[in-house]
């Protein structure tokens, strides 16, 4: 198998900075590779990322709004980053930053001219430009902050419209507003770690638009620790045949004792009837065809063991809160575009 790299990330703390989006930032990075297994207790064999909070001192400092910020390292003590991260900051719109965080500025131009990734949240784009590497670039931001890129910044193109501007290949991206925070996360993750760790940590950060309630997000599908060695064997076999046509029946068929006992022993072993055992895992392979990509609604259904379309929506609709069309939409993961 193919190591994958462990990326460093470096999530840069200035006194201007939200203490909010610096910590929820670095936490959701933290838990990848890490939180679905905790949740879940599914194995995933992601690789985790190294995130650290760095700023000129680890003395903790207060933030504009008087919560405390604390970095893990200072800029010598830190990793050499192959991303850098700048939170969104509270500063003055009517007021001029040129000049205020010169340290800061070079250590970023420094990690720019070393290879690394570089993304702004929101107001963050301030201190990107004043380390230079935006001049003449295009950019978004937040709209507060446009009187300051015009006045401040003329060589830069800023499309507030925009909720995402750059690609890794130029090696820069800048994200909107402060919300936007969840679009760099999803990307960075999807680049990475592949569609499936984004996918898994949307769900469990809630991350996207809401509006469908929180069930679209939930697995449906729980694995129980048991010792039973004969429905250990079934699960297998389920896993292997869950799209037969009657998968129950012919688990039954293969075992050596009576109908009443298998459904009693798979109960116990696994807080699922043998049929609900079968339909959540149908309904998670389903979730995971229409995360990954754009196959035929009907074909998936059809590979997840269902001829009757309405039969397959009724039930995903069930488990899920939504329809397999309102599903993809959610959870189908695109990198940001230029």
């Amino acid at each position: 198998m193919k190591e994958v790299k462990v990326q460093n990330i470096a999530i840069v703390m200035i006194p201007e900075c939200s203490a909010s989006i610096l910590y929820i930032v670095h936490e959701t990075l933290q838990s990848v590779g890490k939180a679905w297994t905790f949740a879940t207790r599914e194995e995933v064999g992601v690789t985790p990322f190294n995130v650290e909070i760095v700023a000129l001192t680890t003395d903790i400092i207060n933030a504009p709004t008087g919560a405390p910020l604390k970095a893990t390292h200072t800029f010598e003590s830190a990793t050499t980053p192959d991303i850098v991260i700048i939170p969104d900051l509270f500063v003055d719109p009517f007021n001029s930053v040129i000049g205020r965080w010169p340290k800061e500025a070079r250590w970023i131009k420094s990690q720019y001219e070393n290879g690394a990734i570089l993304s702004s949240i929101c107001t963050g784009a301030l201190l990107l430009a004043e380390s230079g590497i935006l001049n003449g670039k295009m950019i978004t931001t937040h709209w507060c902050a446009l009187q300051r890129f015009e006045q401040d910044y003329p060589s830069i193109t800023v499309k507030p419209n925009r909720v995402s501007i750059g690609t890794i290949d130029d090696r820069i991206l800048t994200i909107g507003g402060a919300g936007g925070w969840e679009e760099l996360i999803v990307f960075l993750v999807s680049r990475f770690r592949g569609t499936a760790e984004s996918c898994r940590l949307s769900k469990l950060w809630l991350l996207g638009d809401k509006s469908d309630g929180i069930i679209p997000y939930a697995t449906g599908f729980r694995k129980r620790r048991h010792d039973d060695k004969m429905i250990e064997e079934l699960q297998l076999w389920i896993s292997e045949n869950y799209d037969k046509k009657n998968p129950v029946a012919e688990m039954v068929k293969i075992t050596s004792v009576s109908k009443k006992t298998v459904y009693r022993r798979f109960m116990q072993a696994t807080g699922y009837t043998p049929i609900e055992y079968v339909v959540s895992l149908r309904m998670e392979e389903a979730k995971d065809c229409l995360e990954a990509n754009n196959t035929n609604i009907e074909e998936i259904a059809s590979d997840v063991g269902y001829s009757d379309m309405s039969s397959f929506r009724r039930l995903f609709k069930k488990h899920t809160g939504v329809t397999p069309n309102q599903y993809r939409k959610k959870f189908l993961k695109y990198p940001i575009k230029p």
